[in-house]
């Protein structure tokens, strides 16, 4: 591949380096280094800058954005920058940056970014062959995201917190064509699939999960339940056994197949679609608050419990306000309790989630009260497809420090 020849939405054709290697290289690795990059992750190259000036703010609020996405196993992030060690290690604890970044790097050069901040997406394979390569040769193209682009990775992954299926769509996606495969599977082969936990590892559980879906459809009720109960004494992935339990109680007539997105899920995306809405009022309010007071656990918790209606404004306020919490504040043992209030006492199942997900953050290897609180939650969660997983992994990691890669439902939202 020499080059991209028509530059997707929302991104610009950068092309290929115009000579020798385009090297990803720093002087210091922070976090994960590169050279434990998985192989068959998409790459997002950030390039960026520190300071009080413009360029350096612009460079945070792309930090904070991609820092939503690092969580996920099919990509991963890296951000460069010429700032010194010190600098960049203050601004990572400052701002709890998750991803890989290197200080001191001059790889800017190489791959003539002459802007910051700028984001590259990078294809590493080598054309004519499926080997992926660290430094990004001269035939390897790459393209720059906009701020647009970059939202809308985002946003898909925010979209997809409460999916019943797969995080993504679209005929080209292979998520997609995955789980069209999964529909014309008869009933042996859908029962071989979701046991079979070695082909569905690269995609941690969503399309086993799937499966048990499709199988639910497709096989008699008693085999169903027989096969399902069978699975479920095994099965370890948290997001393919609460699928289990869930579609039990669906073809034994529990419930229904009813548990779609949550309502700060639906504003979320409503908000983003028309911000301007006037009934969007109380989150632009939000949003003008200032960085200091966003990143205060106590004024946080006074504006949560100030919206704490079931409308969608308010809702999206207090989902905003849990993601402050624990992406932006400092003080671990505060946020710790703030986040498990929100999970006791939220009505909301991608607020719970991502409560979850941050006590993940701010809780100590071990910490057995934690975990505790996070097992007897999971099992009175009503929201078995989204939360409950998030439930469950999250009680698992902060108990034993693993992040067993196929026991993590990927849910960032």
């Amino acid at each position: 591949m020499s080059g991209v020849s028509e530059a997707p939405a929302g991104q610009t054709d950068r092309g290929a380096a115009s000579s020798g290697e385009a090297e990803i290289s720093a002087h210091r690795w922070f976090n994960n280094p590169v050279f434990k990059l998985k192989d068959d992750r998409e790459v997002l190259l950030f390039f960026f800058t520190l300071g009080a000036n413009e360029a350096g703010k612009e460079s945070l609020r792309t930090a904070e954005k991609l820092n939503r996405l690092c969580d996920n196993p099919k990509r991963v992030v890296i951000g460069l920058t010429t700032a010194p060690a010190s600098q960049v290690e203050r601004f990572i604890k400052q701002h709890h940056i998750r991803f890989t970044v290197g200080s001191g790097s001059r790889s800017a050069t190489a791959f003539r970014v002459e802007k910051f901040p700028t984001v590259l997406r990078i294809d590493r394979r080598r054309p004519g062959s499926d080997e992926p390569s660290l430094h990004v040769v001269q035939t390897v193209a790459w393209v720059s995201l906009n701020a647009e682009a970059i939202d809308g990775l985002v946003d898909s992954t925010a979209a997809s917190t409460d999916s019943t299926s797969l995080p993504t769509s679209g005929e080209g996606n292979p998520w997609t064509r995955r789980f069209s495969s999964l529909q014309e599977m008869d009933v042996i082969d859908l029962m071989n699939f979701i046991e079979d936990v070695e082909s569905d590892r690269e995609y941690q559980g969503w399309s086993r999960a799937a499966a048990v879906r499709v199988l639910s459809e497709a096989a008699p009720k008693e085999d169903f339940l027989e096969f399902a109960a069978a699975r479920l004494a095994v099965e370890s992935n948290a997001r393919v056994r609460c699928n289990l339990k869930y579609y039990m109680d669906v073809v034994s007539g529990l419930r229904k197949d009813d548990e779609g997105q949550s309502v700060s899920a639906k504003a979320f995306l409503a908000f983003r679609d028309d911000p301007e809405q006037e009934s969007w009022a109380p989150v632009r309010a939000y949003q003008a608050i200032g960085e200091q007071e966003r990143a205060n656990w106590r004024r946080l918790l006074d504006v949560y419990h100030g919206h704490f209606a079931d409308d969608p404004a308010n809702t999206l306020v207090r989902r905003m306000v849990v993601e402050d919490l624990w992406h932006r504040c400092t003080d671990d043992i505060q946020v710790r309790n703030a986040l498990m209030e929100v999970i006791s006492t939220d009505p909301d199942a991608s607020i719970r989630m991502i409560a979850a997900m941050g006590l993940t953050k701010k809780c100590a290897t071990g910490d057995i009260e934690a975990a505790e609180f996070l097992e007897a939650m999971a099992e009175i969660e009503p929201n078995l497809k989204g939360t409950r997983p998030m439930l469950e992994y999250a009680a698992g990691r902060i108990r034993t420090g693993e992040t067993h890669a196929d026991d993590l439902p990927v849910a960032n939202p």
